[in-house]
């Protein structure tokens, strides 16, 4: 019954104070706060009680006692909550334990919470009450359990910046109704002090702040994102001129877009966003300010600025910050604030009005933006806050005892330094090897660590004297330990070539290694596990599957589209937007497929501006494909499970390059080289060394010192070890002959420098022209079993040999002399295909006859060369003897047949008589 009746009393009495009000009487209002406080009933209410008898008696004379009650009265005018009644009566307690401040300052401060009363919001009016009573009691802006803003020592002052109200403290007093001592100001039951308040609790983190419009960690440096299309951004760039066929004087006229350059340095200052003062404000002078948090700190010194109370917002008007000393790499740098504002209740904030000075870099101060945000970072060596990034890349920096030169932005992050620029324009980094020869590397962003640098999504040129290597889309780390520079293809340009100008080929490598105190470039294929090959192949090859295979998914040709359109207004340069209005195609399409040329090395495309750059490859492809235009098949395939596909030797300039099996060098696939051990050299444009096998047509080339001449088009085979002859079978097989021609040399005449392709068609080409005489052994096992050594021989004589590719035979002729090693006298004739598809001749002899052996024997008729051997028909005669016969076998000391005739003539030999006689 008793706990029945103590809450209806307390029901009861809240009732009756929320239909009440302070009183206009000073001494009867000490008395209703202290039972307000009493009523309320919490710690903070209570530790004000005990001290807000004292301050309200002997801190305040009567004019501020009447203002402070007349600012009470007004919270009850305006339905304010209870907390507001607490917050005030707690700056009743708090502003005379203020050191030196006056009566004077005491009346501004009181008359600009007055007014803030009259023209702020409820939360404003909290958010102000809060501010002032934690200024007064800490000179902390702002605290919380998570952020701390501090200020040191500070020369301040309070204002009230906008329109002052005006209804005055003494009008409300007039206008009030006295109150009985006994009434309290509107209440209700008791209730969390931190009602309707919008400030961080303690359970909550500033940090979970979402209302985020700074810009991210990235942006300034190059982060798009507006692109909802396949990436890759750009290919190699070829300023060659190879567009004769583009219509220099159009008369259709063009609806031209001329591109711009986006101010990335406008665009981040539009984005900032000054404070407004306006309202109470605190106003600090040359002071410092501490924020803190649980991960770490920033002091900020100088400070001019002001504290919008009613906000929580801090408007610096100057400032100057020494970068952290945790950051020992960059402690010497400074930084000087110009405008800066930042809510005191987060911690982060950044503004474009920032300077940076760090002579241990550069002596001139750097205009840039400055950003800092509290976070948590598991490692401190790599903490990314504060940061400092310039708004130009106009910046020349030297590393590395001037090995490596540097221009570009620069942004300091933490304790490391990056290449990159607001302006989002490119760096230059150039790595000198000491011998003239350097590498240009260009990237919106570089990190330069100790003793590496490195960088992604950049673009390479490797300057060797007039010549370069050259790729779009690289990944790049140089170690200054090891003097290396190596290159990664970015994955979205792994099908993008390094183009090499010196020998006019486009590498298809995965990475290139330079260890620069060496004189070689070394080329891998890392993806694959050796399985994919690396490629190498001439600028002007084609290949009419491939052009097919870049129309894509579209129902238009990207190359023909653009060329076409090239063509008709005599350019090589325009805008996507021009395609899209030409052809009537929504631009996104014509986006994707300008990005596919690019990828695939056909176009330079910015995808900033849609800006279109047709590179020489795309005239030749769409010339090509409608056979209007001369290309090539120099195609290598390299494929090593370990070690490098190729190196090029920067002394000598050769490209040597292994792992190859085959490549063709005619469009027809008729014409291909298989190196020994699969290694080739290639030379200034596309010239080719090699040892090792040519195939044409019937002849299989084998020999030393081999070299493709791409210039003019043919293979000189200065050392022939073997000339194998192939014939083709009935199922389009090939058969080889057993015997070949031997140590010689000439030259393979592939077709006109003009006609690589073979577009004009030509019954003299390919031909071969032997220079020196050959030989031909017929000393193989197939040959008589074996029955002959090598001073069997036909000598072939020079000859040129027309259309060598035709698959009749009836051309291969090889006139010459054949030497049978003393069985005959050497005798003139010409090998021919034998039936058995062997080399061979059928030889006519004289009607004197050959002597035999060497001896007064003769042969008569015909001597038939083939696999069979050296056979004959006919007779042979030695002395009086006669012996007929259609197969005489001929080996290299005696002859041997199944005669069918023979017969002795009468006669004497020495003493010896004999009659004539029929064998």
């Amino acid at each position: 019954m008793k706990n029945i009746f103590s809450t209806f009393f307390l029901f009861f009495f809240a009732w009756q104070l929320s239909a009440q009000s302070f009183s206009n009487d000073p001494e009867t209002f000490r008395q209703q706060v202290l039972q307000f406080l009493e009523i309320t009933n919490t710690q903070k209410s209570l530790k004000i009680a005990a001290s807000f008898d004292e301050s309200w008696s002997e801190q305040f004379n009567q004019g501020q006692k009447e203002k402070l009650i007349a600012i009470a009265l007004e919270i009850k005018e305006k339905r304010f909550t209870k907390a507001n009644y607490i917050l005030l009566f707690e700056f009743i307690v708090g502003l005379p334990l203020v050191q030196k401040i006056s009566t004077t300052q005491i009346d501004t401060i009181l008359a600009i919470s007055f007014s803030s009363l009259e023209t702020l919001s409820k939360q404003e009016y909290t958010n102000f009450q809060k501010g002032l009573n934690e200024f007064i009691k800490s000179q902390n802006l702002y605290q919380s359990k998570f952020f701390i803003s501090k200020s040191l020592d500070p020369i301040y002052s309070f204002d009230f910046v906008g329109e002052v109200p005006t209804l005055s403290a003494a009008e409300i007093l007039a206008n009030s109704n006295p109150v009985d001592e006994n009434q309290l100001p509107e209440t209700s039951q008791t209730t969390d002090l931190s009602e309707n308040d919008n400030w961080p609790s303690d359970e909550e983190s500033w940090d979970n702040d979402t209302n985020d419009d700074w810009p991210s960690d990235d942006e300034g440096w190059g982060n798009d994102t507006n692109d909802d299309w396949p990436s890759d951004e750009k290919s190699w760039d070829n300023d060659t001129d190879n567009t004769s066929q583009i219509n220099s004087d159009p008369t259709t006229a063009r609806e031209a877009v001329y591109n711009f350059e986006i101010d990335y340095v406008a665009l981040q200052r539009a984005k900032y966003r000054p404070a407004v003062i306006s309202g109470p404000s605190l106003h600090l002078d040359q002071t410092s300010l501490i924020l803190s948090s649980q991960f770490d700190s920033l002091i900020i010194n100088n400070v001019t600025g002001n504290h919008i109370l009613k906000n929580r917002v801090f408007a610096g008007s100057s400032a100057t910050m020494n970068w952290p000393k945790k950051h020992e790499k960059m402690a010497r740098a400074k930084i000087k604030l110009g405008d800066f504002n930042f809510r005191l209740d987060r911690g982060d904030f950044w503004t474009p009005n920032a300077t940076l000075i760090f002579p241990d870099l550069f002596t001139d101060s750097i205009p840039g933006t400055f950003r800092y945000k509290s976070k948590k970072n598991i490692n401190q060596n790599t903490k990314a806050f504060p940061q400092f990034t310039s708004n130009k890349n106009n910046i020349s920096l030297t590393f590395f005892d001037g090995k490596v030169q540097y221009k570009g932005g620069v942004q300091l992050k933490g304790n490391d330094l990056i290449g990159t620029a607001i302006s989002k324009a490119p760096g230059e980094l150039i790595i000198l090897d000491g011998k003239g020869r350097k590498a240009i590397i260009k990237s919106e962003k570089f990190d330069f660590k100790d003793s590496v640098i490195l960088t992604h999504n950049g673009e390479i040129s490797i300057i060797t004297n007039s010549d370069s290597l050259f790729h779009p889309g690289i990944a790049m780390r140089y170690d200054k330990r090891e003097n290396r520079l190596t290159v990664w293809r970015e994955k979205k340009y792994d099908v993008s070539p390094f183009y090499d100008t010196y020998h006019n080929i486009l590498i298809g490598a995965d990475q290139l290694i330079w260890p620069m105190d060496h004189d070689s470039i070394n080329f891998k294929m890392t993806s694959g596990n050796g399985l994919l090959p690396a490629t190498f192949e001439s600028i002007d090859f084609f290949n009419f599957n491939r052009y097919e295979g870049l129309n894509g998914p579209y129902s238009f040709h990207p190359i023909g589209l653009s060329v076409f359109y090239a063509q008709k207004y005599g350019l090589t340069e325009f805008n996507e937007i021009e395609l899209s209005s030409e052809y009537e195609l929504d631009v996104r399409f014509i986006k994707g497929a300008m990005k596919m040329l690019s990828t695939y090395g056909f176009a330079i495309y910015d995808i900033k501006t849609g800006h279109v750059k047709l590179l020489p490859r795309a005239f030749l492809y769409y010339q090509a494909a409608a056979k209007r235009r001369d290309f090539d098949n120099v195609f290598i395939s390299s494929k090593m499970a370990t070690g490098f596909n190729a190196s090029l030797s920067l002394d000598s300039m050769y490209l040597n390059i292994n792992g190859i099996k085959k490549f063709w060098v005619t469009a027809d696939y008729k014409g291909s080289i298989t190196p020994i051990n699969g290694k080739i050299s290639i030379r200034e444009n596309r010239k080719i060394i090699f040892n090792g096998g040519v195939t044409l047509g019937h002849f299989d080339y084998e020999g030393q010192n081999f070299q493709f001449d791409y210039d003019k088009f043919l293979i000189n085979l200065n050392q022939i070890d073997s000339i194998d002859l192939r014939l083709t079978n009935s199922d389009g097989s090939f058969a080889q002959l057993s015997n070949h021609i031997e140590q010689t040399k000439g030259i393979i005449y592939l077709n006109m420098p003009n006609n690589r392709s073979g577009k004009e068609a030509s019954e003299k080409y390919p031909y071969f022209v032997s220079d020196t005489d050959g030989l031909v052994y017929f000393d193989q096992p197939e040959i008589l079993n074996g029955a002959y050594d090598s001073t069997i021989v036909f000598i072939v004589r020079p000859k040129k040999f027309d259309d060598i590719d035709n698959d009749s035979t009836e051309n291969l002729i090889f006139p010459g002399s054949f030497n049978s090693g003393g069985i005959f006298p050497v005798f003139e004739d010409s090998l021919i295909i034998m039936e058995d598809q062997s080399l061979g001749f059928n030889h006519e002899i004289p009607e004197e006859g050959y002597n035999l052996y060497g001896t007064p024997a003769k042969t008569y008729e015909t001597i038939r060369l083939s696999n069979d051997g050296i056979r004959g028909t006919g007779k042979i005669d030695f002395i009086h003897s006669h012996l007929f016969s259609d197969d005489f076998i001929y080996y290299s000391d005696s002859v041997t047949t199944d005669g069918y005739k023979g017969y002795i003539d009468p006669g004497q030999v020495k003493s010896l008589n004999f009659p004539q006689a029929d064998l």
